[in-house]
């Protein structure tokens, strides 16, 4: 950690730390939505919490246990930051597929207490993790992502980012856009726009202080097309 600091220290000076120390709004009415993201690893974790408290002597499983509720503090802890996506469930995910595994493996013993054949629990545990997982919002998008429809659909997206880009390019001086679209247009980085909001929410910014730089000519602001974003 000591090293990767150093080395962004060294690539993009002060500014990298300054980023980092982004104040951040924090919002409780975000925990249902972090407790409706669980959907995908719902059946690994309520299985887990059978394996879990039933082996709990078991080391193995303590440790398991241990990553399952950090990741699950994680979780929720972080999503009430704004601007926290499904990220915040990366460590939870990563340790219900490591107990999903250990379930499977341990299925011949707790067939000694479900009193049901082995083939058949693994048989249901994984169509019912399958079906959860297919369940989400966000799969919904599966089935088209085979048809000629969804390709033509980004390379009609592609199309807008280029054209954007191209704009952006030939627009002298700072400008205020997407960073995306600022990254790949080669332009300098001056304004970080979700930044500067949560700076402003904040107040540890003037609520003006980019409709100022706009209206002195020191920074130019260029809209995107909204269907740019998926």
């Amino acid at each position: 950690m000591a090293a990767g600091f150093a080395i962004c220290a060294a690539v993009y000076g002060r500014d990298f730390f300054f980023n980092l120390m982004t104040p951040r709004c924090f919002m409780l009415s975000n925990e249902w939505d972090a407790l409706t993201e669980l959907q995908a690893v719902a059946v690994g974790f309520l299985a887990w919490i059978f394996v879990g408290w039933s082996r709990r002597t078991n080391r193995e499983v303590q440790l398991i246990n241990i990553g399952v509720l950090t990741g699950l503090t994680v979780h929720f802890l972080q999503r009430t930051g704004d601007g926290v996506d499904v990220n915040s469930q990366f460590d939870l995910v990563i340790t219900i597929a490591i107990a999903s595994g250990i379930i499977f493996s341990m299925a011949q013993r707790l067939t000694a207490v479900c009193v049901v054949p082995r083939e058949l629990l693994c048989l249901g545990f994984l169509g019912l993790m399958l079906a959860a997982m297919l369940a989400c919002p966000g799969a919904r998008w599966l089935p088209g992502t085979f048809t000629r429809k969804f390709k033509n659909e980004i390379e009609w997206r592609e199309g807008l980012v280029a054209e954007t880009i191209s704009k952006v390019r030939a627009t002298p001086g700072c400008v205020y856009t997407d960073s995306y679209v600022c990254y790949r247009a080669g332009k300098s980085f001056e304004v970080d726009p979700f930044n500067a909001q949560e700076r402003i929410s904040t107040g540890h910014l003037q609520r003006d202080a980019i409709t100022r730089l706009i209206a002195h000519h020191m920074l130019t602001e260029i809209k995107v097309d909204p269907d740019i974003e998926w």
